[in-house]
Formats: structure tokens, C-alpha cells, sequence
């Protein structure tokens, strides 16, 4: 499992996550600092001359590594090089990694809306998936993952999502609700209350027998539950993960380039931004990739 690394606030809140996540599926952290050898010459905290990049990278891992818990598998790298989301997409490739973790922008709300961050290419392209720490998320306890959220509308990238969902809650012990969220019906023409009504419930209803289908899809160990949310579901989603107190919320991603994702308002990226929980996003590369990587070495 890879944290990307850096000494910086936000990379604690990934460590933090990292660390109960890879308890849950016995996986060996990663460290990853990508820095660029030409211009980090110096990381807050640490001693360093201008011409020792690497020295000050490593020293930050060093850091980090005494900061674990005693007897957690881990390693780091120090890469000299960026971006930092090609660095972590390629060492995933190599490493069959089984998910990459990730913080939270330290530029506050505005540039978490910008297209671009590692996050947002990384979920377009990473071969496993890519999970994301909110803001503060180190201040908390490393507690075990106990409650997990997935958002399902009978994609393939949903089911994809639920399946890797249902694999952590099982080797995790954890329980697993299921949403789907039904957009509000919009007509080119006005609609009788009675119409909407029944619309709402006929959809309201099918959308549950549907979430009971998708429920045959976990292991019957895991303890499991299913809700209709109405709304704009970046929305719902993240409101319900806070109703819920969720320790995670998994989304499947459709893995759009970033034009059309910024265009479409991706329903992934946008709770990505809003939960104020950890999120997961499965793309679709990372589906096409999962069988070979449970079946690595776990990193």
C-alpha cells in the first residue's frame, strides 16, 4: 500500500489512514516522497543544505518510519522526481500495490476545486485503488475501520466499488451500508403532485429491490444494510456519511478524462472534496487491475 509522503500535515492525515487500512488488509505501507531534486533543497523541520534534497527527503521518511507503530511491515522511498501522481501511478504499476493513500490539499477549499490535483489524475488512471484522508483526519486515533459506506447505481464501476467495499468490511470485520442516490425528477413539462408522488415511490422502490440484489454480492459473514438517499448525491452522500459516522465511504469512478469530468461535475470527485470522512475511489483501471493485485504480495 503506498502513502504518499512528504512531512506536511496533509501527508499525516495520509499516514493515518494508511495505517488502518493496511491493517485491515495485512498490506505493507510504502512511503513514497516525490520530490523534485532541483528546487527542494530544504523541508520545513528539517536541517538541511541547499544542495541536499535527498538528504532532506529521507530524513523526513526516517521521521516518519520511527513515528509507527511497533511491528508495522513498512518501507520508503525517496524519488527524484515529479509529478508526484506519475511517481505513485508507476511504483503502483510495479508494485502491484493494493491501493494508493493520499491527504488532503494544504491550499484550503478553492484549489481543491481546481483540476489537476494528484488525486483527481490519479483516479482517472491508477491500477488499484486511490484513497483519500480529509483534513485533520491525523488528529483522530488510528481506530479499526468499523463502519463502511459504498455508493451504488448498478454500474459496472459500482459494482466494482461494492465488491472491493465488501472485501475490506469482510477481512476488516467492519459493517457495510449501501446507498443509492435518485437524482429529483426533472420534466420539460409541469408535473401533477400525484405524478411526482408516484414517480417517488415507484422509483423509491425499485431502487431498494435493487440494493437488495446488490447485498447477495457480500459474503453472507458481513453484517450489511441498504438506504435510498433523494438528492444530489455528492450531496446525500457525504450528508449520510456523517449521519451514519462512517469511517469510509467507497465510490466507483468512471475514470473520464478531466475536461469532461470538470464539465459533468463527477460524482466521485465532488464528495472526494465535500466528505467530511476518508473516501475510496475504484476507476475502472484500478477494476481491470484488481484480480492481479490481491494476488500480490499485499503492498
Amino acid at each position: 500500500m503506498l502513502v504518499g509522503y512528504d512531512g506536511r500535515r496533509a501527508s499525516d492525515d495520509a499516514l493515518t489512514l494508511g495505517l488502518q487500512l493496511a491493517g485491515m488488509l495485512s498490506a505493507k505501507l510504502v512511503l513514497v516522497y516525490a520530490y523534485d531534486p532541483e528546487t527542494d533543497s530544504a523541508v520545513e523541520g528539517v536541517q538541511a543544505t541547499p544542495d541536499s534534497a535527498r538528504e532532506a527527503a529521507e530524513a523526513v521518511l526516517r521521521r516518519a518510519m520511527r513515528s509507527l507503530p511497533y511491528g508495522v511491515p513498512a518501507d520508503a522511498r525517496a524519488v527524484a522526481r515529479l509529478p508526484v501522481a506519475n511517481v505513485l501511478q508507476e511504483l503502483a504499476e510495479e508494485e502491484h500495490a493494493a491501493m494508493i493513500v493520499l491527504g488532503p490539499t494544504e491550499f484550503g477549499r478553492l484549489s481543491r476545486l481546481l483540476v489537476g490535483s494528484a488525486a483527481e489524475r490519479l483516479v482517472q488512471s491508477a491500477p488499484c485503488p486511490v484513497a483519500v484522508a480529509p483534513h485533520d483526519h491525523r488528529l483522530g486515533s488510528a481506530r479499526r475501520i468499523e463502519r463502511i459506506g459504498v455508493c451504488w447505481d448498478a454500474s459496472p464501476e459500482a459494482d466494482s466499488a461494492l465488491d472491493f467495499a465488501a472485501r475490506l468490511a469482510s477481512e476488516g470485520h467492519a459493517e457495510l451500508r449501501l446507498y443509492e442516490a435518485l437524482r429529483p425528477l426533472v420534466l420539460a413539462y409541469p408535473a401533477t403532485g400525484e405524478s411526482e408522488v408516484a414517480y417517488e415511490e415507484s422509483s423509491t422502490r425499485a431502487a431498494g429491490e435493487a440494493l437488495a440484489r446488490a447485498r447477495r454480492r457480500v459474503p453472507d459473514r458481513v453484517v450489511t444494510s441498504g438506504k435510498v438517499l433523494r438528492g444530489d448525491p455528492a450531496h446525500e452522500l457525504s450528508e449520510q456519511a456523517v449521519s451514519d459516522k462512517l469511517d469510509l465511504l467507497v465510490l466507483g469512478s468512471r475514470g473520464f478524462g478531466p475536461l469532461k469530468r470538470t464539465l459533468l461535475g463527477g460524482v466521485s470527485d465532488r464528495v472526494m472534496r465535500m466528505a467530511a470522512c476518508p473516501t475510496v475511489i475504484v476507476s475502472r483501471a484500478a477494476a481491470a487491475g484488481a484480480d492481479g493485485n490481491a494476488a500480490a504480495a499485499g503492498v
